[in-house]
């Protein structure tokens, strides 16, 4: 885990060259058991860790397009991309964030194609968290599951 806390410290609220670099699903992301990419890598996009053993149903990645604050929705962007295409359910669990929507049924246009979702989140405390990420298939009992870490910085005193 401890790699891919670091993918999201360099990723998070960067829009320079910096931080996409440092989420572009380098040899050391897939060496953690990161997924491989669901879409196209974009700048601040990275791979959530795969936490299951087996062949993902999906793949996913995520964005943090701004800074989680303590006590502040912030949104996060899920991108999941599959081979089989339709059937798929993700639940999405947390102990220390709210998560909104926490299930999304996953529709894709065409197997192979990502779909993008996104959530709102809101921690209490500042520091670091996860998310997990559940993908089932309706008509089977397996299942793959992913981690977002996310840091969450305590808000900054008004001046």
């Amino acid at each position: 885990m401890s790699t891919a806390v670091l993918l999201v410290l360099a990723a998070c609220g960067s829009k320079d060259g910096a931080g996409g670099a440092a989420g572009g699903g380098s040899g050391d992301a897939a060496s953690a058991g990161a997924a491989a990419p669901a879409a196209p890598q974009g700048e601040d996009s990275v791979a959530a860790a795969l936490q299951s053993q087996g062949t993902p149903l999906a793949t996913v990645r995520f964005t943090l397009p701004e800074r989680p604050l303590a006590g502040r929705p912030f949104p996060l962007q899920l991108t999941f991309a599959s081979p089989q295409g339709t059937g798929l359910q993700a639940w999405l669990e947390s102990d220390d964030l709210v998560v909104v929507p926490d299930s999304v049924a996953l529709e894709f246009a065409a197997p192979g194609t990502p779909i993008t979702q996104e959530l709102t989140l809101m921690a209490k405390e500042p520091g670091i968290t996860e998310l997990a990420v559940k993908i089932a298939a309706a008509e089977s009992a397996a299942q793959t599951v992913y981690s977002v870490p996310v840091l969450v910085q305590a808000e900054a005193p008004a001046p």
